[in-house]
């Protein structure tokens, strides 16, 4: 019987299970990066124009005050810190939920790749024996006993119904009797 590795056009499983690794870890980064593109950019963008400590702890700004004094200018780029850090958490939480999402099926991914591996790896008992060795491994011959009488139910044989056509029944006109 030929080895594993006489096989022709076949692997080893600890090859095929490197190659399934390979994929799934290559398929899973793949996607990560194509749908946390916007998020990281958006994220790498806002920090780039406002420090992560400022974005934390801005607040509501309240209702503007009347445009083209001091205290406007002051509230605008208060409200811009605050929608910025708005956006900021919107795509900081986009990128921790896609992260996780690919984390765990990856992990789901990487089961079903190792029970496959698994069950290619099982060793199936080989039966490998000689003639004589099967001729002696035959159980001896059973002399078959008697039968006891027991009562045995017989069947009805099965019966094919007969097709009915079915018949037109036309009224009769009954003559009704006249009251005195």
């Amino acid at each position: 019987m030929r080895g594993q590795a006489e096989r022709p056009g076949r692997g080893t499983p600890a090859s095929t299970l490197t190659l399934g690794l390979v994929v799934l870890a290559a398929g899973h980064l793949l996607l990560y990066v194509v749908l946390t593109a916007d998020a990281r950019s958006a994220l790498a963008d806002t920090t780039s124009r406002h420090e992560p400590a400022q974005l934390e702890a801005a607040k509501d700004p309240g209702h503007p005050p009347q445009p083209g004094t001091e205290a406007y200018s002051t509230w605008l780029r208060s409200y811009e810190l605050w929608f910025a850090a708005k956006d900021y958490a919107v795509h900081g939480r986009h990128e921790g939920l896609v992260k996780g999402g690919m984390l765990l099926s990856f992990l789901v991914g990487l089961g079903l790749l190792g029970q496959g591996w698994m069950r290619a790896t099982r060793r199936r008992p080989v039966q490998a024996r000689g003639r004589r060795s099967q001729e002696r491994a035959r159980p001896a011959r059973v002399i078959p006993m008697r039968p006891a009488a027991k009562p045995v139910a017989v069947r009805p044989r099965a019966v094919r119904p007969v097709a009915v056509r079915p018949r037109v029944v036309r009224p009769v006109p009954v003559a009704r009797r006249k009251s005195a």
